[in-house]
């Protein structure tokens, strides 16, 4: 009897360590290699069942100051090793939530090529682009040497080359090529032509996040400007931000996405110097008005209530509530996952919809992160950046300039 019990004692501890393995696995799988605390406080991850043990020259019982970096030891529940993380001490960064949408217009640093077609010859159907292995999405940066940064730079450059060919200067996925392009002769018009489309340009409304009275800095969007064909990122050359006027909202529904619809004016608001995978960063020529927030770092976000700032039409921005449902400290850009819960926003549009992008995200008084995506299945559910992640990608753009 006493054997019998000792058995099942045994299989039932083994079954409880098993699973207590894979959590630890799972735990140290989601959790990224490094931290930043604010200056003054602990390292603390209240969403996980681990301890946090200061590690290294700095001894726990001492306080920590800005510039400084320590290894913490994570545990499951105290006992099974998780993994370590280094911590690096920061100063508190505070900005102005913004809310406001604006109007948004790159242009490309080169020319992106946005479809590969055929030119009609005399000897009928060819493609000078294809034979060349050109390839929509490249990005275009020279013909014969000669930077093109605009549409009629492209066409001009590759008719006075004829049937002597040219060489272009590509760049696909971060590395640079050339390829010799043979264009050919078009019978409708008697041009010479690559048998490619490209653009140079584009633009569109999105939403401000914050502004830094520090530095004059803003962020927006929360994610990149893509082309549209191609859904690869604009490179950018210049660009603006502009003021933008919202006159009507296109509601969301399952299935399909809502718009902020509205113009572009011309008075200009600032400069657009970063096109990011965190979003759109640039400098406004005048101070935004605002209290100030501190940016709260990611494992100080915590699901639960937040409130969105957004703006839907003339009277400017609005705080609503919406709910953080789930938080992802490796999201690469969907790092929180979060609901749409006020009745008034649902009501004007559906949820999240285009044009809401870049909507700062509040939560116990600090800027936690900016709307990003919609599920096109379920309007009133998107995803979210970390603020954090966005300070970082403004930390660069102060450094570059």
């Amino acid at each position: 009897m006493i054997r019998r019990k000792w058995k099942i004692f045994c299989f039932y501890t083994s079954i409880v360590m098993l699973g207590a393995v894979f959590c630890g696995v799972f735990i140290a799988n989601i959790l990224p290699e490094q931290f930043e605390v604010i200056d003054g406080e602990r390292l603390r991850l209240a969403s996980l069942p681990v301890t946090i043990r200061r590690q290294g020259a700095i001894k726990a019982d001492v306080p920590a100051s800005v510039g400084d970096s320590y290894t913490a030891n994570l545990r499951l529940l105290g006992l099974l090793e998780v993994k370590n993380v280094q911590v690096h001490v920061v100063k508190t960064e505070r900005v102005v939530p913004d809310g406001e949408t604006f109007g948004i217009k790159l242009y490309t640093d080169g020319v992106m090529i946005v479809g590969i077609g055929e030119v009609e010859t005399s000897s009928g159907k060819k493609s000078p682009a294809s034979d060349a292995g050109v390839q929509k999405g490249d990005q275009l940066i020279a013909v014969d040497g000669k930077t093109v940064n605009t549409n009629q730079e492209v066409g001009e450059s590759i008719a006075v080359s004829k049937n002597k060919g040219c060489t272009l200067s590509l760049r696909r996925n971060g590395v640079a090529f050339t390829v010799r392009l043979h264009p050919q002769q078009d019978t409708a018009d008697g041009t010479y032509k690559g048998g490619f489309w490209v653009r140079d340009s584009t633009a569109g409304i999105g939403t401000v996040t914050y502004y830094n009275p520090q530095t004059g800095y803003y962020g927006g969007l929360g994610h990149a400007v893509c082309d549209v064909d191609t859904g690869k990122k604009l490179p950018l050359l210049n660009g603006e931000a502009v003021n933008s006027t919202i006159t009507s909202v296109e509601k969301g529904e399952n299935g399909r996405a809502g718009e902020l619809v509205g113009n572009l004016e011309n008075n200009r608001l600032g400069t657009l110097l970063l096109n990011t995978d965190n979003g759109v960063y640039g400098v406004f020529a005048k101070a935004r008005a605002g209290k100030s927030v501190p940016i709260a770092m990611k494992q100080q976000v915590q699901s639960g209530k937040a409130t969105v700032l957004s703006t839907l039409d003339e009277t400017g921005p609005h705080a609503y509530e919406i709910q953080i449902e789930k938080i992802n400290y490796a999201g690469g850009g969907h790092d929180m996952v979060v609901r749409v819960t006020d009745p008034k926003l649902i009501a004007r549009t559906g949820g999240i919809v285009q044009g809401m992008s870049g909507s700062p995200i509040l939560q116990n008084g600090m800027l936690v992160g900016a709307l990003t995506h919609v599920f096109i299945n379920n309007p009133q559910k998107g995803y979210a950046i970390f603020a954090e992640n966005m300070m970082h990608t403004a930390s660069s753009l102060e450094l570059q300039h």
